[in-house]
């Protein structure tokens, strides 16, 4: 999945993976959008075992969390 549109950071993120969920995370009171991504480097070495959002208003973004295995 592409989340940068623009050239220059879809160029040099495309070695990346996300390894976390694509929920909303912002504003933290009614999510709409998904602006808070976890990555690793490089894209082939990672799997993600699992992702999370928690729905806790700690700030204005929802906190994200992810557990991954080396391959």
């Amino acid at each position: 999945m592409t989340v940068y549109q623009e050239p220059f950071l879809k160029k040099r993120m495309s070695a990346w993976k996300i390894v976390s969920n694509l929920e909303p995370t912002v504003p933290a009171d009614a999510p709409r959008s998904t602006i808070d991504y976890i990555f690793c480097y490089p894209q082939n070495k990672w799997r993600s075992i699992e992702s999370s959002t928690y729905k806790v208003n700690l700030s204005d973004h929802l906190p994200v969390s992810a557990v991954v295995e080396m391959k």
